[in-house]
């Protein structure tokens, strides 16, 4: 029979017996009881190094994760990260780091911005009412008495085309202030070619003038709708004036009555 005195345990196998006393268990039992026996606190140290070499540390479990400072309790870990340099110079970086951000992230929505307006201004421009004229529909003075007539357009909303272009005593049948003259007389060159007789260049027909009155007003009225429409405005102001009043500025006379849009 075989008894170990310090753990307190017995074996009748050596073998079992020599195993129990390589064990740390029986190894810390001797080290307690040889130290309790010398009374002696540097030896009890030891022997706490011996049967745990890590207790210390172990006690120690609440780490700064910034500078890898070890307490005993977690409230000390919080007055230390008050005071943790490191943690403070990561704070100072994170502040630098995020103020750059800030600025770069103002600057990117101010270029945005920007360029939102550019676009918008120019959709604004190409939005712009387009320019205005008037469109007319006379008979110059060498032509009357007969059944020939002219169209022409100014990029002007005055009458100064019709007064040095023309000579005095000319008919001025009709005269429209409209958008796009241009456009507009196109497609009345073009209309009237191919339901009068075209004369002489590309703006000289001859044929009824009450069917060019009408023809003139109706294609006046569908291009001047267009426009009102898409630009949303509001319809024009026609006034209808006797042309011996009208024209009398214009040294021209006539007993017709046209349409004038002012």
């Amino acid at each position: 029979m075989f008894e170990c005195k310090y753990c307190k345990i017995t074996s009748n196998n050596i073998g079992n017996f020599r195993k129990h006393l390589l064990t740390q268990k029986h190894k810390t039992n001797v080290d307690i009881i040889n130290v309790s026996s010398s009374n002696s606190k540097s030896d009890t140290n030891i022997i706490i190094n011996k049967i745990n070499p890590n207790a210390k540390n172990s006690i120690k479990k609440n780490i700064c994760i910034h500078c890898n400072k070890n307490f005993y309790s977690i409230y000390s870990l919080d007055r230390h990260y008050i005071i943790c340099k490191k943690l403070q110079a990561k704070l100072e970086i994170g502040k630098q780091t995020l103020f750059k951000t800030l600025i770069n992230n103002t600057k990117s929505e101010n270029n945005n911005t920007n360029t939102t307006q550019t676009i918008i201004q120019q959709q604004s421009h190409k939005m712009q009412t387009p320019p205005k004229g008037i469109i007319y529909l006379i008979q110059p003075v060498e032509l009357i008495g007969t059944n020939r007539y002219k169209i022409g357009f100014s990029s002007k909303c005055t009458l100064e085309r019709c007064t040095s272009g023309y000579k005095k005593g000319s008919r001025y049948i009709n005269i429209q202030e409209c958008f796009e003259p241009s456009k507009l007389e196109t497609k009345l060159k073009f209309t009237f070619k191919h339901k009068f007789r075209l004369i002489g260049g590309t703006e000289y027909f001859s044929g009824d003038e009450r069917q060019m009155r009408k023809t003139f007003n109706e294609f006046f009225e569908l291009h001047d709708s267009a426009y009102d429409a898409f630009y949303n405005i509001p319809p024009t102001t026609i006034i209808e004036a006797n042309n011996s009043v009208l024209l009398s500025s214009l040294g021209a006379t006539s007993t017709n009555t046209t349409d004038v849009v002012i």
